[in-house]
Parts: structure tokens; C-alpha cells; sequence
């Protein structure tokens, strides 16, 4: 048997068979190996069959159970087989042997076989088998073979007779009807004349070679005459039927040389090219971004470089199966490509990971028309295996030469860019902007801190009031407050970001959440009134499956009145994928908590969404209340946000108050409830407590003036 399997696939091959005889998971296997998997009783009827079995040999799994294996194999196989068989029911030990089937279209496959015997009540009733199609690699292995033994007969200064027996051997072995014609105008890139007769023989783009010039087949060279010069100048000589016979063989190693040269391809394009989607790996496209930067440099363009992640992928993977999952990954990259110019890269990363690289542009509006384009062409539904799967992705860009100038830059800016996209929502594209990168030494500082943070006991929860037009305590506000044992107290503004790309935010959220709740609750045993605690959720807690569970714990574990918890998700989180938003908000309202709209106006002006969400309040933007303070003309659009609202049975919560006239403006127009530093500061839990229990409330916050009844 000419080339065996090596000792390490040898042992992969044992371990999948017993694999297969133990694992729980024997079905899902059996079915989706990519090697055939089968079994067939001790006459050889096949009785198992799997999905790569059908795709090797052609039959589909209804005829093949109908027949018997012997009848595919060649009658060397055929008794091959039958003496493997015959070796394992005497206790023989397991082998790797090698037999050459038929497949329905007459096709022959090589195949590398394992089989072992199947026992019921210690008795051999059946064979199970993994056979693995090594066809490709048979045929490199015999090509190679030949065209070595034909160089070594002509560096050898052989007779020609030799040389052409030989060559002859080679086309038994290789060439099985290749047309000799077709052959000749792809060799050598397809700059070849055909032979005499044969007026169609060039490829697309090939030029005729000089007559005088070197020939194009230096392949069998004799008392300084090359062969190949028969296929260039195939004129008759004295010996017509000698001239005839080097000219047809050498036409054939001239097939040899194209099939030597396209396995050569081949490796070369697997190894540079995914091989589901059939786009540029990460190690192409690595080459070609190094390429378009040196244009760009020469020729001063814009070049802008889009990450691209689908949104909830896994889910596919999960409940459909890793084959629909590659479906909808070779879907997605069609769809992508269909978006892009020519001159445009589009490479997969792995996984559910593409970059896009955009040359040549005008501006940065491009990189965003692009973007943009790429987002609509999720918008229409995947169609697999009769499942309808909508799926959007997330987008981070970042510029040459504004954001880096080398590939390694540019490709880390644009995934930090993602990652903000994903923490804002999903379902939408991010520009990179020097706040998301973090210094690399201060934020592996920062991320190593934050993991211990919560079991050191530097995380707190501060709370700051909200009151109602006359001043009164109505809720408080939870904000997390960072005790850094280096940096001192840290804005969370220098650390959430870290905490959303590294996904630590998940487990910090659920302690502020189960935290608030365990402290909202302690106040009331301690014999102090109800009162709302409000707490923050990120995109990245939202959209999780499991948020619901995580609050419902919180609530349980704590005892407190679901009521008096309310959960703000920021008005962008929310209209990213609506239909979904309303189901998980339906599911957190079913729980019996209030929901808000933080940050209410930073970036939509319609309101008509808000009649379809189950939500309790409007939290209208500080940057709003500044802008009341500088441009008058700015309460008109506030005071329709708070009419709006209170028809829709809203509460509205004005938060940033920090001037006298941003409160007299907001309480004119009724707005409901304020926050705010002219309101109260972020206060520690004790004194929190204390406010609450009515002790440290002994007149209403500056500027409210009496309490109005």
C-alpha cells in the first residue's frame, strides 16, 4: 500500500471509532463527519450510511442501504476487504488498509479504510467503518512519482525510447482521456500555440510566442534538441511515426506540468483563502491592507478598513446546527461582496468575522454610505432549510491615515470601534475615536484591577436622589463608584469601556443590580418607607438571553418589591432591533419592574416607537437642559418631548439640573421628577438611608422653595 497514513493520523483515526462506540453524541457525529462513516453486516450489506458517504460515492442513503459494498470495489479491493474481514473475525488486531471504490457515476475514489467489529451478546454481528477519500493525494503522490522518474531518464542522458516508455507509463497512470489540445493552450499561463490543425488553442489574453524566440516547452532536452519545440514546430521528419509518438507524449507531459502546476494552486489558494466562503483569510488579507496602504501612501488616498460581527450568531449555531450556520455564513458573504466595488477586500476572519478594506476614498462619508449599504442587505430574511433567520451586525471603521498607518493598527481600531457598536446596541456601525483605546499598558492595568475590584471590596454604589416638583424624595439613582487602590477614585468613564470590551461589564451589572435591590430592601426591614431605586443596563446585559433570569434572582434572593426596582436602557439599545427590545421588556414587565428610557433624544426625534414599548418614563438628556439654558428656542422641542409623554401616560425625568434656570424651565412645563446636583449629590448608602427614612430631610433641596401641597 503506497502512501499510509502517518502514526499520529493512525491514532486520530482509532480514537474517532472508539469515539463512535461510547459517545453520547454518536448520532450527531455519525452524521456530520466529514469522513465516511458506515457499517454493513458480515455478508457485506450495508445496514448505516452517513451524509459524507453519499457525497463521496453518489448513491443516496435509500439505494446504498439496498446494496452490498463488495459490488463498489475492485476485485483487488473486493478481496481485500474480504481478507481484512476474514483477519478481524480471527482476532485480528485493527488495521489501516486501502481500497478503490466505484462510485455510481463510474468515477474510481481511493480510500484510506479503519473497521472493527460490531459485537450483540459477544457475538460478531456486523462491521462499522471509517473510510477517508485520499484520491487527491494517491494522484499527487503517482504524478510526482512519474514526472521525477521522466527528469531522472533525461538528466540521464536516456535513449529516447526510454524516455517515451516511460512517458508513456506516465499517461496510463495520469492521463484517462485528458485532451491533449485543451492541454496545450493552458500551459505555461495559456501562452502556448496549439498544434498544427488546431487554430482555437489559446486561452483568454494569451499572446502567440516569437518564432525566434525560446521555446515555452523546455521539457525534454536530447544532444541540445528540445522536445517541446515538436509542439511549436510539429513538421514531419524522416521518422514521421517517431516524430508522431514524441509529439503526442510530450503533448501529454505537458498535462502533467498544467496538473502539477494546478495542485501546486491549489495548496497555495487553500492556504490563503477560507474554505467555506471561498473569500481571503485573515493571512491575505493581511497582505493585500499591507499593499493598498503603500498605494495610499504613494498616492495620498483615504482608506478606511470595516470589522464586521454578526449579531447573535451563536443562537444559529445552537438551535439549527453547525451546518445551517455555515449556510448563513456563505449567504453573508455573498451578500456582503454584492455591496462592494471591485477594487474593494473582503476577507473572513473566522468565525462570524469579515473585514472589509475600502481604497480610494474621498472621505469619511464613504466609509459610512458603505456601511450603511451593508447594513440594509441584512435587513432581508436568510433563507434556510425553510427557516426565515433575520440577523444584523455590527460595524467598527477606522481611517488611514487618521487612525493608524499600518495594517496592525488599523485592523485593532476598527474591532475596538465594533465592540463600542456592539455596546451601543448592535445593529449599527461605529467610527473609531481615540477614547476607545485606551493606552495598552493602562488598560491591561485597569482590566487586571477591575477583576479583583468586586472580591476586594472597591466597587460601591453611590445613590442620588430624584425628587418631585416640590422638592420631595422620590427614587434614587444607583451610580457605581470605583475605589482604585492606585488610581484612587475612577471615573466609570475611564473604566465601563474596559469593562464593556472585555465583557467583565456582565458579571459588574449583575452585582449592581443584585446590590441596589439587597440595599433597597434593608432600608424597608430597618422600618423606612418605600421607595423606587433605579439602576443603569447596558447593551451588552439587555440583549442577553439570560437578563431576565439575572433580574428575577436579584429580586428573589433580595425580597424586594419588584415595583420599587426600575431598570433604564438608554433610547439607542432599544430602537436597534425593536422587535426584539419589546419582547425582552415584555418579559422583565411580566416580573412586575418599571422600565425607563435613559438619555431620552441623543439621536432619534421620532416618538412614534414609543407607543409599541412597555415603558414607565422618559429620562429627557442633560444636553437638552444645557441647550434650553443657551438657546431659548430649544423649549419648544423639550416641552412637545413632556406633552408627548404625558399622553402616552409617561412620567417625564429631567436629570443634569445644575442652574436655578434649567429648574424653573423644567418644573414650568411640567415635567415630573428631577435629578441633578442642584437636586442632590451621589450620596454613600448610610446617608442614603438616612434621607430615606425622612432623617436627613428636613427641608426640600435649594431652589424648590415650599413643598406644595
Amino acid at each position: 500500500m503506497e502512501g499510509p497514513l502517518s502514526q499520529d493520523e493512525q491514532q486520530q483515526f482509532t480514537a474517532l471509532q472508539d469515539r463512535l462506540s461510547t459517545a453520547d453524541d454518536y448520532r450527531d457525529l455519525f452524521e456530520n463527519a466529514s469522513d465516511i462513516i458506515y457499517t454493513h453486516d458480515l455478508d457485506g450489506v450495508l445496514t448505516s450510511f452517513n451524509k459524507a458517504a453519499e457525497r463521496v460515492t453518489g448513491y443516496t442513503r435509500e439505494e446504498a442501504l439496498r446494496m452490498n459494498i463488495l459490488d463498489w470495489l475492485e476485485p483487488e479491493s473486493r478481496a481485500m476487504a474480504l481478507e481484512m474481514m476474514r483477519l478481524e473475525l480471527g482476532g485480528a488486531p485493527r488495521a489501516i488498509y486501502e481500497i478503490t471504490l466505484r462510485t455510481k457515476d463510474g468515477r474510481k475514489v481511493a480510500l484510506e479504510v479503519g473497521s472493527r467489529l460490531v459485537f450483540r451478546r459477544g457475538r460478531p454481528i456486523a462491521m462499522q467503518g471509517i473510510a477517508r477519500d485520499v484520491t487527491g493525494r494517491k494522484q499527487a503522490e503517482i504524478l510526482e512519482r512519474d514526472r521525477n522518474r521522466v527528469l531522472e531518464l533525461v538528466a540521464g542522458n536516456e535513449p529516447i525510447e526510454s524516455v517515451l516508455a516511460q512517458l508513456r507509463r506516465l499517461v496510463e497512470n495520469q492521463m484517462n482521456g485528458v485532451s491533449c489540445s485543451i492541454a496545450l493552450d493552458r500551459v505555461a499561463g495559456g501562452a502556448v500555440v496549439a498544434p498544427a490543425g488546431n487554430s482555437e488553442g489559446l486561452s483568454n489574453g494569451a499572446a502567440r510566442p516569437d518564432s525566434e524566440g525560446p521555446s515555452r516547452f523546455p521539457i525534454l532536452a536530447r544532444d541540445g534538441q528540445v522536445l517541446g519545440d515538436l509542439l511549436l514546430h510539429p513538421s514531419p521528419r524522416e521518422d514521421s511515426a517517431r516524430d508522431h509518438a514524441v509529439l503526442e507524449t510530450a503533448r501529454r507531459l505537458a498535462v502533467v506540468a498544467i496538473e502539477q502546476r494546478q495542485l501546486t494552486d491549489d495548496l497555495a489558494y487553500q492556504a490563503l483563502h477560507d474554505a467555506l466562503t471561498g473569500l481571503p483569510n485573515r493571512y491575505l488579507l493581511e497582505q493585500q491592507l499591507e499593499r493598498i496602504l503603500a498605494e495610499a501612501r504613494r498616492h495620498n488616498w483615504l482608506v478606511a478598513v470595516l470589522f464586521i460581527d454578526l449579531d447573535y450568531f451563536k443562537q444559529i449555531n445552537d438551535t439549527l446546527g453547525h451546518t445551517a450556520g455555515d449556510m448563513v455564513l456563505e449567504q453573508v458573504a455573498r451578500r456582503l461582496e454584492s455591496c462592494l466595488r471591485k477594487s474593494d477586500c473582503l476577507a473572513r476572519m473566522g468565525g462570524d468575522e469579515f473585514t472589509v478594506v475600502l481604497p480610494e476614498l474621498a472621505d469619511s462619508h464613504d466609509a459610512q454610505c458603505v456601511a450603511e449599504k451593508l447594513l440594509v442587505a441584512f435587513r432581508e430574511p436568510i433563507l434556510i432549510e425553510g427557516h426565515e433567520l433575520f440577523r444584523t451586525a455590527s460595524i467598527g471603521i477606522s481611517l488611514y491615515p487618521r487612525d493608524g498607518i499600518d495594517a496592525a493598527t488599523l485592523q485593532r481600531r476598527a474591532d475596538s470601534a465594533m465592540y463600542r457598536a456592539k455596546n451601543r446596541g448592535r445593529n449599527g456601525f461605529e467610527f473609531f475615536a481615540p477614547e476607545f483605546d485606551v493606552a495598552g499598558p493602562e488598560r491591561l492595568e485597569i482590566e487586571s484591577a477591575l477583576r479583583r475590584a468586586m472580591d476586594n471590596g472597591e466597587l460601591q454604589i453611590y445613590y442620588q436622589p430624584q425628587v418631585d416638583s416640590s422638592g420631595k424624595l422620590a427614587a434614587f439613582e444607583a451610580l457605581l463608584v470605583w475605589n482604585h487602590p492606585k488610581l484612587g477614585p475612577t471615573s466609570p468613564a475611564r473604566f465601563i469601556p474596559v469593562a464593556e470590551e472585555s465583557g467583565m461589564i456582565v458579571p459588574i451589572g449583575s452585582w449592581v443590580l443584585a446590590e441596589s435591590c439587597r440595599q433597597n430592601a434593608a432600608w424597608q426591614l430597618s422600618g423606612c418607607p418605600p421607595i423606587r431605586i433605579a439602576v443603569n443596563v447596558s447593551a451588552t446585559q439587555f440583549c442577553r438571553m439570560e437578563f431576565v433570569d439575572t433580574v428575577a434572582q436579584a429580586i428573589s434572593t433580595s425580597g424586594l418589591d419588584p415595583s420599587l426596582l426600575e431598570l433604564e436602557l438608554t433610547e439607542g439599545v432599544i430602537v436597534r432591533d425593536l422587535e426584539e427590545s419589546a419582547r425582552q421588556m415584555d418579559r422583565l414587565r411580566a416580573l412586575g419592574v418599571g422600565i425607563s428610557i435613559d438619555d431620552f433624544g441623543t439621536g432619534y426625534s421620532s416618538l412614534s416607537y414609543l407607543r409599541r414599548l412597555p415603558i414607565d418614563a422618559l429620562k429627557i438628556d442633560q444636553s437638552f437642559l444645557r441647550e434650553v439654558e443657551k438657546d431659548p428656542n430649544t423649549m419648544p422641542l423639550v416641552k412637545a418631548i413632556v406633552a408627548l409623554a404625558h399622553g402616552l401616560s409617561l412620567k417625564v425625568v429631567a436629570e443634569g439640573i445644575e442652574s436655578q434656570y434649567q429648574l424653573d424651565a423644567l418644573r414650568s412645563i411640567g415635567c415630573d421628577f428631577f435629578q441633578g446636583y442642584l437636586c442632590g449629590e451621589p450620596l454613600p448608602a448610610s446617608v442614603a438611608g438616612q434621607m430615606v427614612c425622612g432623617v436627613g430631610l428636613s427641608s426640600p433641596p435649594p431652589g424648590f422653595g415650599p413643598a406644595k401641597s
